[in-house]
């Protein structure tokens, strides 16, 4: 007989007690098949870029007036700044995931933190990121860490908010009171979509964690943007859209 059958005909019998100590069973059984089936990491780091070029003048969005041309988001690079900017992390309910803020020049600070665990590394395709990726990972490098992977990975981008440049003359007055999270400004995307495009990016991480077996006690260092990051948490931690209202970006210079 297998075990559901068991359950079922436990409490047919009235043995109820006895059908919740075979369901318990059972869940330690799955529970011992995935920790042999995945090897999951010591933890997950979400880790913003530093100071971008946009961050000091948002006109670099947009498509530029006619005298001074726009690069595009995906184009916006960092700032010197941006470049030598240490950072400070922020511990959310889960101890194993980290938001950070103030990346680049991270690489000793992050060293400290992941000790010698491997690092498995995901970075969004953006000027900015890639470069507080090379920073940080050349840091980790000479700090004897080794890099299982560095992947590129598009759903990871910053939120789209109206078309291919960000225009400064959309209206966000309804936003508030329609929300937060819901709101979709025209021709680009709600919170909701960057979720969305998040969940599907949470099953490659899972996927990995099936097929790379170095990854077991290591750590995921994401390299992204600050509403993906607190969007990566809000799936990660199963955050409601109100407890998700409740956040802000963390700054580049917090």
């Amino acid at each position: 007989m297998k075990p559901f059958e068991k359950i079922v005909v436990g409490i047919a019998a009235g043995g109820f007690i006895g059908a919740l100590y075979i369901l318990w069973e059972k869940i330690k059984d799955l529970e011992s098949q995935l920790k042999d089936k995945y090897h999951l990491p010591d933890m997950i780091i979400l880790l913003r870029h530093g100071e971008s070029e946009a961050n000091v003048d948002p006109s670099l969005y947009g498509p530029g007036d006619g005298k001074h041309g726009g690069f595009g988001d995906p184009n916006i690079k960092l700032t010197e700044l941006g470049k030598q900017q240490e950072f400070t992390y922020l511990c959310n309910d889960d101890p194993a995931l980290y938001i950070v803020s103030k990346a680049a020049e991270a690489g000793k600070r992050l060293a400290a933190l992941i000790g010698q665990r491997p690092v498995l590394c995901y970075v969004s395709p953006y000027q900015r990121t890639r470069q507080t990726a090379d920073g940080v990972i050349g840091g980790l490098e000479k700090a004897g860490i080794r890099i299982i992977r560095r992947r590129e990975d598009p759903r990871l981008r910053e939120r789209e908010f109206s078309g291919s440049f960000q225009h400064e003359d959309y209206c966000r007055d309804e936003e508030y009171r329609y929300s937060r999270f819901f709101w979709r400004p025209t021709s680009g995307e709600s919170c909701s979509d960057v979720y969305d495009r998040v969940t599907t990016f949470l099953e490659t991480l899972w996927r990995d964690f099936r097929s790379l077996p170095d990854l077991r006690g290591g750590a995921v260092l994401v390299v992204s943007h600050g509403l993906t990051a607190r969007i990566l948490a809000m799936r990660w931690l199963h955050w409601n859209p109100e407890t998700f209202a409740g956040t802000r970006n963390p700054g580049n210079c917090d």
